[in-house]
């Protein structure tokens, strides 16, 4: 645990991606579940179903968005290639595919 300061007060949390408190009520850092995250409070979220995924900015549970198998090789709203250096699927970091495919492309 790590102690930090939030709104002139003092507050522990859970360090690592996705460690968070057990409950409100029992401070011992978990890992969450999957398809859950950490809320605001530190604690676990209840983990969303399996069309969802946890929005950390939002706080809570969003709809996936579906995309085809195209979208998925060139990005959002693209049914061919426009070549190799705007395609998606070569990239090998998860974080820069999904951007790509949320955005249409490189």
């Amino acid at each position: 645990m790590e102690l930090y300061e939030y709104n002139g007060c003092y507050k522990y949390k859970c360090l690592g991606d996705n460690v968070g408190f057990r409950s409100i009520n029992d401070k011992t850092c978990i890992t969450c579940p999957p398809r859950s995250g950490v809320l605001t409070s530190g604690v676990c979220s209840t983990p969303c179903n399996e069309i969802q995924h946890f929005d950390r900015e939002k706080q809570e549970c969003v709809t996936n968005t579906a995309y085809t198998h195209a979208e998925l090789k060139y990005g959002k709203g693209n049914m061919v290639s426009r070549g190799f250096e705007h395609d998606c699927w070569p990239l090998l970091n998860e974080d820069e595919y999904t951007n790509c495919v949320v955005n249409g492309g490189r």
